[in-house]
């Protein structure tokens, strides 16, 4: 479920970068940056100890940016999501995640898509920790093929 996730808003933040950056006009540099905030509601399970959490947080968006001055761009896009949780079992948990994505384009010169995303889920007891890292990257030569793909999940970790 969680690969399913990752590729999924991997697809998805893909189709949204490109249609941001279509169309540069040449010798014009320009930079934007913006900041959303929503509040969420969620439930997962901690593989730790099979407890079902539902938490409620705080997502925070912050999208960036910059066409360089031969047309190119460099856009990014970081996903915060930080809240506390209550376990069917009774335990109290915080949550911290967060979600990078990256999109890099030179005219002639081929696009390289990556994103890291890091998962929290801190027990507020002696229960363990769920930690979980992933990353993808994806380089696409100057003809718009693949090229190079590096896809690591890690090993999800239950620390004390």
């Amino acid at each position: 479920m969680k690969d399913t996730k990752i590729i999924g808003l991997f697809s998805l933040m893909s189709i949204m970068t490109i249609g941001l950056t279509a169309a540069p006009i040449y010798g014009q540099a320009s930079t934007t940056t913006s900041q959303s905030k929503f509040m969420f509601g969620d439930g997962r399970v901690n593989p730790c100890n099979g407890e079902f959490v539902s938490f409620d947080g705080t997502l925070t968006f912050v999208y960036h940016s910059s066409e360089t001055p031969n047309g190119g761009f460099i856009t990014s896009m970081n996903v915060q999501s930080t809240g506390n949780g209550q376990g069917d079992l009774g335990n109290s948990y915080r949550i911290a995640d967060n979600f990078h994505f990256q999109f890099v384009s030179q005219p002639d010169a081929g696009q390289v898509q990556s994103q890291r995303e890091s998962m929290h889920v801190i027990s507020q007891s002696s229960d363990d920790n769920f930690l979980l890292e992933a990353i993808i990257t994806v380089t696409f030569n100057a003809n718009g093929e693949i090229s190079h793909v590096v896809v690591d999940f890690g090993q999800p970790r239950c620390v004390g």
